[in-house]
């Protein structure tokens, strides 16, 4: 398919949608601040939206709405559906996250918006910064 450019600290997008009935690959390309290089990070989704979005602590802000699709993509992690959903940052604080959608998802799919957003882990823990999100629309 074509890639959804997460930058930081705004996103921006070549492909904004993905079929389906016959599925298709998104690859998402994610770039923190140069201060995150190494950091563990990780990447979620919904279909809620993405305003007002969450704060999860000093400093971490995600904009995603948390919904059933986010709560059974974490779930899944680490998953072939969702490659590079985690992991960590390299040299340059970026990664490639890669959504795999399979050909015939459900039909209840098309039509809605899928909003991915990916948020730093600090090396004690702590939840970081957040990126912006990208939309990706499920068409027939």
């Amino acid at each position: 398919m074509g890639t959804a450019l997460m930058s930081w600290p705004s996103a921006q997008r070549t492909e904004t949608e993905v079929s389906v009935s016959a599925g298709g690959d998104v690859t998402f390309k994610l770039r923190m601040a140069p201060e995150d290089q190494g950091k563990e990070y990780v990447a979620g989704l919904g279909m809620s939206g993405s305003t007002p979005g969450i704060v999860l602590g000093p400093g971490s802000f995600v904009p995603l709405n948390p919904d059933a699709v986010t709560f059974a993509g974490l779930a899944l992690l680490p998953s072939p559906l969702l490659d590079g959903f985690q992991g960590r940052l390299d040299r340059n604080a970026s990664a490639s996250p890669v959504l795999h959608l399979p050909p015939g998802s459900s039909a209840t799919l098309i039509g809605q918006t899928l909003i991915v957003a990916a948020l730093v882990i600090e090396p004690d823990g702590r939840f970081g910064a957040g990126s912006s999100a990208v939309e990706i629309l499920l068409d027939p």
